[in-house]
């Protein structure tokens, strides 16, 4: 109730800040750790370094960004670079994320 009176109009704003905080600093768990990554920090194309790759179908922009998933609606994670290109131009604004 304080929140929505003193955030009136930007409690989403307020929660997403309050999400991002909390991962950053006091998490414990690795895996909350790496959605809050995922979620807040600012998105990175890929390197030419050998490593995995996600590809981000962003849809107009970041803030609509989806991960590619199979047909099962399982994340598609890349191991070769080529690949995650391929998929990428399958997309609308495809991105390749290096993970």
């Amino acid at each position: 109730m304080f929140a929505e009176q003193l955030f009136e109009g930007y409690l989403a704003i307020f929660s997403n800040h309050c999400l991002e905080q909390y991962g950053l600093k006091k998490a414990l768990s690795p895996k909350f750790i790496h959605a809050i990554n995922l979620f807040y920090l600012p998105i990175q194309s890929a390197s030419d370094n050998s490593g995995q790759y996600l590809v981000l179908e962003m849809h107009g922009g970041p803030e609509y960004a989806a991960i590619v998933t199979d047909k099962d609606g399982n994340t598609r994670i890349f191991d070769n670079r080529q690949d995650a290109e391929t998929e990428a131009t399958d997309c609308q604004q495809g991105l390749i994320v290096e993970i």
